[in-house]
């Protein structure tokens, strides 16, 4: 289940990151081969960071490099990490949709081209949109490894590879199901929040170079480029929040495999642990609602100035979020843990 603070990332993303122009099939319906589709795999054509690395800051500057080498239609890659453990999983790259239904060409063509060098078609199917995820084993450093890349168009191109186990790991962490001798997670560094407020000082919409940055926008959804240009990455606004909700999934995993508990005495733990987050909870997600909301507005106005208020009205927000959300689930871990404790389960 998504936290809220996933929530609260997919919002701030989709600020950052506004839906480019649909592209008219008339520029080329380019189908990449399955050697150049490879190329887009870490493990394969990605050396650095290595799967199964664990997420660190210094990764994202290699993410900014990868949406450069996008080939047309896709325009900008993720690097995919399992949910719980922070291990570089895949690399997602995403495209803005043809116009009417120019779509299938482009999907079909993969799919061939993958068929054809040997790949192997798992599934397909529609559901909410097409899909489609193909496997192939290749011989690495590391010895043998299968590979996954998924496809789906739901009007935007996402085309997804990487490792098909850690792939697989991903998912079975967000249903709150860890590796066994999964340790405990560890806290954030000593001094992310100075770091945080550091940045944060350094987003000065006073400062015109600043503002001219962001007037001299002329691509929709190119916010993060300025703020990475001019002011740097954005560091982690909510490592404390991020560690307390791993740890939130790591104490439900220790009590229930456990064998001290039952499936009813597991629910019974969480519903003293999981109490209603009150209404700050709602407001806070209302008031990142409309932080996304404005930074559009302001994205699509053209004023320099505005722009800048906008975003970094957000990533205020989001500070602020993060910081709420930590302090809640701190809170749940506590019952958590002392309930474990009761039960003689080693949670320290």
């Amino acid at each position: 289940m998504r936290t809220i603070s996933a929530k609260a990332s997919a919002l701030a993303g989709l600020a950052l990151t506004l839906s480019l122009p649909t592209p008219a099939l008339a520029q080329g319906c380019f189908i990449p081969d399955a050697e150049q589709i490879e190329l887009l795999c870490p493990g394969i054509g990605i050396g650095e960071p290595s799967l199964g690395a664990i997420r660190s800051a210094e990764h994202q500057a290699v993410a900014d490099a990868l949406d450069k080498q996008a080939p047309y239609p896709l325009t900008e890659a993720a690097l995919d990490y399992t949910v719980w453990s922070m291990r570089l999983a895949s690399v997602t790259w995403r495209g803005a949709g043809f116009e009417g239904m120019e779509d299938f060409p482009w999907l079909s063509g993969i799919s061939e081209a993958l068929e054809q060098e040997g790949w192997t078609l798992i599934h397909a199917g529609e559901r909410l949109f097409p899909t489609a995820e193909y496997r192939k084993t290749f011989a690495t450093g590391d010895g043998a490894r299968e590979f996954a890349v998924v496809l789906s168009s739901s009007g935007n191109f996402e085309l997804t590879c990487g490792d098909a186990a850690l792939m697989e790991l991903s998912e079975a962490e967000a249903e709150g199901r860890l590796a066994e001798g999964s340790p405990r997670p560890v806290p954030p560094s000593a001094n992310w929040q100075e770091q945080a407020d550091t940045w944060l000082a350094r987003f000065d919409c006073g400062d015109p170079a600043l503002v001219a940055g962001f007037a001299g926008l002329t691509e929709l959804g190119r916010t993060a480029d300025v703020v990475t240009e001019r002011i740097g990455h954005p560091p982690d606004l909510s490592a404390e929040a991020d560690y307390q909700n791993q740890l939130a999934t790591w104490l439900k995993w220790k009590i229930q495999v456990s064998g001290k508990v039952s499936v009813e005495q597991g629910r019974a733990i969480e519903d003293r642990a999981s109490a209603d987050p009150g209404a700050q909870a709602h407001d806070d997600l209302a008031a990142l609602v409309i932080a996304v909301g404005s930074l559009a507005e302001a994205e699509e106005g053209g004023d320099g100035a505005a722009r800048c208020t906008a975003a970094r009205s957000l990533f205020t927000q989001m500070r602020k979020f993060g910081e709420h959300e930590a302090a809640r689930t701190a809170r749940a871990n506590q019952v958590r843990m002392a309930e474990a404790r009761k039960l003689g389960i080693a949670v320290d």
